[in-house]
């Protein structure tokens, strides 16, 4: 299980509810899996977001609920729903300016500190984590060029 959901908490407590109650136990299967399969971690505050992005899959597949999900995507007959999981639960798309709020972010707050920063003769680093076309590393370098 991945340590970032606490299994030692009551793990059929209910953490988003809709059509298909997601429970802390089935989050931590997931959140397993997608750390098993790319290397990324899931924690609690993500339980929306995982619900919001499979709940239209577990209906697709004709599934009562979660339990039956994760049953499905960890046995050798779900790799292919498992394989669509993984694309559920991360961007598949590049932009530029594609989260307008981050840039603006950046501009307010954090560029005001580093032009300080590299006036007083030191330096500025800035990293684009996670770029598939390069559109995110020249969005930063458009929004700090003003």
């Amino acid at each position: 299980m991945n340590v970032a959901i606490d299994q030692r908490r009551n793990p059929d407590e209910v953490l988003a509810a809709g059509e298909f109650p997601l429970t802390r136990r089935d989050l931590g299967e997931i959140a397993s899996m997608i750390y098993s399969d790319a290397g990324i971690a899931l924690n609690e505050s993500k339980a929306s977001l995982v619900y919001s992005r499979l709940s239209k899959h577990i209906r697709q597949l004709g599934l009562r609920n979660f339990r039956e999900y994760c049953q499905l995507v960890s046995s050798p007959a779900g790799a292919a729903p498992r394989r669509e999981m993984l694309s559920f639960l991360t961007t598949n798309f590049t932009r530029f300016f594609r989260e307008n709020h981050h840039f603006d972010h950046l501009r307010d707050e954090v560029l005001p500190g580093l032009v300080s920063r590299v006036k007083a003769g030191g330096r500025a680093r800035i990293w684009s984590a996670a770029s598939s076309d390069g559109q995110e590393p020249y969005s930063i370098a458009l929004t700090c060029l003003g």
